[in-house]
């Protein structure tokens, strides 16, 4: 707190918080001794529990830059924590009311420090700007935009509940004429400052243009595709589309970002291993680019995945705009850590990728995150979706081969692992297929005569393994024609 009340000088105008978040072993042998050596901020202290509790009051009471501080703590005990009541209360002392916790298990840091990252008032505020631009009317037409109605007729436009209305003003002629917009209405949740106006035109050649600011209610990626302007005559009671209006550079919307203080406070401890070091190191990261992400909207969705095969997952998910690559991760856990795979020297520009590390193993499930990057860096980590690989492989080398005009023998390599095989028949290469052996079942062989068949007739044919664990995905089908009688 003290060396962020030091650098006020330095923070921007546009600060909306301030936060400090503490990860701690809960062992602290040092504070109250460097008090008393090096007076912090003119104080000593001559026990634990008077240094926490100062601590909690500035917390408090401190602001910095004006703005009031949000503390968080976050504990994972440590080897030498005996006393686990003090280990919480000094928690509860070093962070704001409700902000603090403790972890038994480092696997559970990723999901507190998410939620200390949507938790945070990182806020922006967005403007929209709205040009109407139309021809150089007479004086006394109305123009009406319209963002509802998919209608050509004067009743559609009448219909309409979503939409700018306004009377034009032109006076003057050659060099001294000018426009205004009159009399404006709006409807559907439509605002802007300039209320009814008037608002002055612009005139660009043969157009006139009149400029909406701070509009409310208008939503450019949802309503600009369904604009429509309707000019009404003076004199007239129909309106008339306007069929050359093209709403293209009609709309600005500027994003005003709000600044917010991250300080984040790692205790130096020897009680932690190497694989908790790592473990603090990767969540402080994937805490930093979850920040990245709220403030630019950088973050992936809609990832799936799907099993292809006992060794096999494919990880699919939504393109992120402003992406120049995508990054996955894997874990054996929903918690993590994960760690990232597929090729590190070059990018993953698509948006999926197929997991074939020689690392996964049958019947396992796994769970995958994807963020994105570009040149400021690294998005977060999208939330996980998982799959779970198949139980046994896939048969590989099917065929099939006509034996008579009522039998077709189907062949396939052996399964490693596989306890037996499942043959499955359909009369269309993408129709439903059913199983046509399964009492006994189908030994490792490598082949089954299907036999009873329709003489002259194509059949498809798919082989699955199994074992004990269940069964493999289905092979690509195969197919034969049974000769004539």
């Amino acid at each position: 707190m003290a060396n962020l009340k030091a650098r006020e000088d330095q923070y921007p105008d546009n600060l909306d918080s301030v936060n400090v978040i503490t990860f701690t072993d809960g062992l602290d042998n040092t504070s109250v001794g460097k008090s008393m050596l090096t007076p912090i901020e003119d104080q000593t202290f001559s026990s634990e529990d008077e240094y926490t509790t100062y601590l909690s009051g500035q917390i408090a009471s401190r602001t910095i830059a004006g703005k009031p501080i949000t503390a968080y703590s976050v504990g994972v005990m440590g080897s030498g924590v005996t006393n686990t009541e003090k280990f919480t209360g000094d928690l509860k002392k070093i962070a704001s009311t409700g902000k603090s916790q403790s972890l038994t298990d480092f696997g559970n840091l990723q999901t507190t420090f998410q939620d200390i990252a949507d938790s945070l008032e990182i806020t922006q505020t967005t403007s929209v700007a709205f040009t109407l631009k139309t021809t150089l009317l007479p004086n006394g037409a109305k123009v009406r935009m319209t963002f509802d109605t998919t209608g050509t007729s004067s009743s559609d436009a009448s219909a309409s509940s979503r939409y700018i209305e306004g009377t034009i003003s032109a006076t003057g002629s050659e060099a001294s004429l000018s426009y205004t917009f009159n009399s404006i209405t709006y409807s559907g949740g439509f605002g802007s400052e300039q209320g009814a106006g008037p608002i002055p035109g612009v005139i660009d050649g043969s157009e006139v243009k009149f400029a909406f600011t701070n509009v409310t209610g208008y939503n450019p990626a949802a309503d600009e595709s369904k604009a429509k302007q309707w000019l009404m005559s003076p004199g007239y009671t129909a309106w008339s589309q306007n069929e050359e209006y093209s709403i293209t550079g009609a709309t600005n919307t500027e994003i005003e970002s709000r600044s917010s203080i991250i300080y984040l406070v790692l205790d130096s401890s020897t009680s932690l291993n190497t694989t908790q070091i790592g473990q603090i190191r990767d969540t402080a990261s994937a805490f930093i680019n979850s920040l990245f992400s709220q403030i630019v909207g950088f973050v992936t969705s809609g990832v799936s995945a799907t099993a292809e095969s006992s060794n096999s997952i494919t990880v699919s998910w939504n393109r992120v705009s402003d992406a120049d690559s995508y990054r996955v991760y894997r874990s054996t856990s929903s918690d993590g850590p994960y760690s990232r795979i597929g090729p590190t020297n070059t990018t993953i520009s698509s948006t999926a990728y197929t997991d074939t590390s020689s690392s996964l193993t049958p019947n396992t499930t796994y769970y995958y995150k994807v963020s994105a990057y570009n040149a400021n860096g690294e998005g977060a980590q999208s939330s996980y979706a998982s799959a779970k690989t198949m139980a046994v492989g896939t048969p590989q080398g099917v065929s099939a081969e006509v034996v008579s005009s009522s039998s077709i023998r189907v062949r396939w390599y052996s399964v490693s692992g596989a306890s037996g095989y499942k043959v499955y028949r359909s009369t269309s290469s993408n129709g439903s297929y059913e199983e046509v052996k399964d009492s006994p079942p189908i030994s490792s062989v490598g082949s089954y005569t299907d036999t009873g068949l329709l003489s002259a007739t194509t059949y498809y044919y798919k082989v699955s393994a199994y074992n004990a664990n269940g069964e493999g995905a289905r092979s690509s089908y195969v197919s034969a024609t049974t000769s004539s009688p």
